[in-house]
């Protein structure tokens, strides 16, 4: 078992989160916005300007997450880890917390 977490926070994401590229792009207001804590949501910030930055690298380009569903966790040890999986009905967020156990919320 991976670090336990003590937080998650995710997006199940439809097609409008597409963009022209075919990747999904999350709610990032709106996740910053819901975030358990400052930190989180500092986190998602810093998440919203990498992909930003990352959409003008000719190599090495990423503009956005190949999944429909994005998750940002808190482990127990302070460290933020962002995670990707297909929705597939909630059983991608129930892989991720069997994956990482511990007393989310």
């Amino acid at each position: 078992m991976i670090d336990e977490i003590s937080k998650i926070q995710y997006e199940a994401m439809t097609e409008e989160n597409k963009n022209d590229e075919g990747t999904y792009v999350p709610s990032f207001d709106k996740l910053i916005a819901e975030a358990p804590n400052e930190k989180m949501a500092a986190k998602w910030q810093e998440v919203r300007e990498l992909i930003e930055k990352m959409k003008t690298y000719e190599i090495c380009r990423f503009s956005g997450f190949a999944f429909d569903s994005v998750y940002m966790v808190e482990k127990n040890n302070g460290e933020y880890e962002v995670l990707q999986t297909p929705w597939h009905d909630g059983k991608g967020l129930e892989y991720i917390k069997k994956e990482y156990g511990g007393n989310y919320r």
